[in-house]
């Protein structure tokens, strides 16, 4: 997990930003931002689709408790206006390019 240095304001909470990618198939980028008082996890900004997106792709979780992280992550530089909308679930997802100083990098022992 790739500690940024970055502080993200949401919902009147001070967070920290981690840049790391899910530890499942397809193994996309993720956001987790944590209390900076505390360093307990707040909440995780991203979705982890069935689909293999690039590294600097995110898909923002912009709904129910998550409601307003995209302007929040925008606002902090953190990634671009959305793209596309991807189908989750019921509902919709925001496609965006993540900054490029915050993509990770692929671990060349990764084989799946």
């Amino acid at each position: 997990m790739k500690d940024t240095n970055t502080i993200i304001y949401f919902k009147g909470f001070k967070l920290s930003m981690r840049v790391k990618t899910y530890p499942m198939w397809p193994k996309n980028t993720a956001i987790v931002l944590t209390d900076t008082e505390d360093d307990i996890p707040f909440c995780t900004a991203t979705i982890n689709t069935d689909q293999e997106m690039p590294l600097n792709t995110v898909v923002i979780k912009n709904y129910s408790e998550n409601r307003g992280i995209l302007e929040a992550l925008i606002e902090a530089g953190v990634i671009e206006t959305p793209f596309m909308s991807q189908s989750v679930g019921n509902t919709t997802a925001d496609v965006c390019i993540l900054a490029s100083k915050y993509v990770p990098k692929k671990d060349p022992l990764d084989r799946d």
